[in-house]
C-alpha cells in the first residue's frame, strides 16, 4: 500500500504531461476515426450434415464439427488456398463464426466494397464446400474401387461358367461341380453389391457442408468516432501514468553529493562503489579515516537509513573493523530487535544479548560480548527478538546500557533498523553523540530521504552526514 501511495504521488507530480499525452492520444483516436472510410460486411450460412436415413448425428456431435470446421478455416494457413479458389481480393477479411449447439456456421466477409464483400462471402463458403465434397469423393473412390474390380471379376467368372454349363453331353459329376460353383459366385455377387450399396447409402456423409443460404446483403460498419476518441484518450492516461512513473523514478532518487546538499542539507561523508570490491573497501576505509579526524570525535556513533537493505550494516561494520585495525578498541551493537536472524548466536544459553541488557539482566556486559574474529573488535549481538521492541528500548534503558558498554571501548557503534520502519531507532539516534545516515543512490527515493532527515531533526539527532552507497565509479585511469 505504501508503494502504491509513492506511485499516486508521483503520477499526481506529473499530472500535466498525464493529461498532455491523454489529449494527444484522443486527437489521434479522433482523426484516425474521421479519415477512415466505412467498412462493409457480409455473411454466408453453412450447414454441415445431411439427411440422409442413418446418416445423421446427435446436435452435440454436430456441434463439436462444427467448431472444429470454424477453428481450421480461421487458420490464415488453411485459408490461402481456398481464397485464391474464390478470388477473394486481399483487402478482404474472412472469418467463421460457429453458432453454439448447432450445425450452422457464419461465414463473414469484411472490406471496403459492399458488392465485393457478399461475393466473396458465398464463394469462399462455395469454395469450402466443394473442397470438403471433393474430399468425401475421393475417400469414396478409395473404398468403391477395390470392390468394383473384384465385381467385375465376379462377373466375368459366372458368365464363364453358365457357357460351360450349355455344352452338350456334359457328364452330370461335372455339371454338378459347374452348378455349385455358379451358386457360390452367384452368393459372392451378392455380398459385394451389399457392401457397394452400404458405402452408397454413407456417401451421403454427415460430415458434408453445404451452404445453406448465400450472403445477400452487406452492412456497413461506420467508425464510431466518441467510442474511438474515448478510448484513445483512456489508452494515452494510461501511457501518460507509465511516463510519469518511469520519469518518476529517474528523478526521485538522491544519487549524488549535489542532490545530497540540496534535497537534504547534509554534507556527504563518503561515496561508496558498487561492484568493485576493492574500491568498495578503499572508500569505507576513507569513510572511517574522515571519522577518527573530525573535531569532536563521537564516542557512540548510530549508522541508520530511511528504509532497509540500504547498505546500513555494512557501512556499519567497516566502520567498526576499519578503526579496530588501527588499535581502537570498538564495540559494534545490532539494535534490530525485530530480526529473528539478527540473534548471532544470542540467547543460546550463553549471552542474552543487548534484549537482555534492555530487560534489567543482572549479567555483566562482558559476559554478553561476543568474538568478532577481527583484533580489538567485539560484538553485542541484539539477542532474542522482541514483539514489542519499542516499549523495550525506552531512552532511559537504552541510556543505562551504553553508560555500561561505553567504558569498555574508545568507540561504540551501533547498527539501528531502518528510520521510517522502526521507531525505536529515533531513540538510538536520539541518544548517540552522532548519526550517519544511509542512503542507497540507485534505490532510495527523495522522499524517503527527506522524510528521514525530518524525523531526525525533529529528534535533534546530530547528524554527521550522509553515506551514499551503491554509487557507480569509473576506474581511475592509471
Amino acid at each position: 500500500m505504501e508503494e502504491l501511495l509513492r506511485q499516486l504521488d508521483v503520477i499526481r507530480r506529473w499530472r500535466y504531461l498525464v493529461l498532455a499525452v491523454a489529449l494527444i492520444a484522443a486527437a489521434a483516436a479522433l482523426l484516425l476515426s474521421l479519415s477512415g472510410g466505412s467498412s462493409y460486411t457480409a455473411r454466408a450460412t453453412m450447414f454441415v450434415g445431411s439427411a440422409t436415413t442413418g446418416a445423421a448425428r446427435s446436435p452435440e456431435q454436430n456441434a463439436v464439427l462444427t467448431r472444429g470446421y470454424a477453428e481450421y478455416l480461421n487458420s490464415p494457413v488453411n485459408q490461402v488456398p481456398l481464397r485464391q479458389a474464390a478470388a477473394v481480393p486481399d483487402d478482404i477479411t474472412i472469418e467463421t463464426i460457429p453458432v453454439a449447439s448447432s450445425p450452422i456456421f457464419y461465414i463473414e466477409a469484411t472490406g471496403p466494397d459492399a458488392q465485393e464483400t457478399v461475393r466473396s462471402a458465398t464463394a469462399f463458403g462455395t469454395a469450402f464446400e466443394s473442397s470438403v465434397g471433393s474430399t468425401f469423393e475421393a475417400q469414396f473412390n478409395r473404398r468403391v474401387e477395390p470392390l468394383r474390380r473384384l465385381l467385375a471379376d465376379n462377373t466375368t467368372t459366372i458368365a464363364s461358367v453358365q457357357q460351360q454349363l450349355t455344352v452338350a453331353n456334359l457328364p452330370a459329376a461335372r455339371r454338378t461341380e459347374l452348378q455349385g460353383r455358379l451358386e457360390t459366385l452367384r452368393t459372392e455377387r451378392q455380398s459385394l453389391l451389399g457392401q457397394l450399396s452400404e458405402i452408397r447409402g454413407a456417401s451421403a456423409s454427415p460430415d458434408l457442408v453445404t451452404v445453406f443460404e448465400e450472403a445477400a446483403t452487406a452492412t456497413e460498419n461506420a467508425p464510431s468516432i466518441a467510442g474511438n476518441t474515448l478510448l484513445g484518450f483512456i489508452g494515452g492516461l494510461v501511457l501518460g501514468c507509465a511516463m510519469a512513473v518511469v520519469l518518476g523514478a529517474l528523478q526521485l532518487r538522491v544519487s549524488s553529493p549535489e542532490l545530497v546538499r540540496a534535497k537534504l542539507g547534509l554534507p556527504t561523508l563518503a561515496t561508496v562503489a558498487t561492484g568493485d570490491p576493492r574500491r568498495r573497501s578503499e572508500d569505507l576505509r576513507a569513510l572511517s579515516n574522515g571519522i577518527s579526524l573530525m573535531a569532536g570525535e563521537p564516542r557512540v556513533l548510530a549508522v541508520t537509513s530511511a528504509t532497509p537493505n540500504e547498505g546500513k550494516s555494512m557501512v556499519a561494520s567497516n566502520i567498526a573493523r576499519n578503526r579496530a585495525s588501527v588499535g581502537d578498541r570498538v564495540i559494534l551493537v545490532d539494535a534490530n530487535l525485530r530480526d529473528r536472524a539478527a540473534a548471532n548466536g544470542a540467547g543460546n544459553g550463553r549471552a542474552a544479548g543487548l534484549s537482555g541488557l534492555l530487560t534489567g539482566g543482572d549479567g555483566r556486559v562482558e559476559e554478553n560480548l561476543m568474538d568478532s574474529g577481527v583484533a580489538n573488535m567485539l560484538i553485542l549481538p541484539a539477542g532474542s527478538p522482541s514483539n514489542d521492541p519499542y516499549s523495550l528500548m525506552s531512552e532511559e534503558r537504552l541510556r543505562r546500557v551504553l553508560e555500561r558498554v561505553t567504558p569498555l571501548a574508545d568507540l561504540v557503534v551501533v547498527d539501528t533498523p531502518s528510520l521510517l520502519s522502526a521507531a525505536e531507532s529515533q531513540v538510538v539516534c536520539s541518544i548517540a553523540d552522532q548519526t550517519i545516515l544511509v542512503v542507497d543512490s540507485a534505490n532510495t527515493h527523495t522522499s524517503d530521504a527527506v522524510e528521514a532527515r525530518d524525523v531526525l531533526d525533529r529528534i535533534h539527532a546530530q547528524v554527521l552526514g550522509v553515506v551514499l552507497t551503491r554509487v557507480a565509479k569509473r576506474r581511475p585511469q592509471r
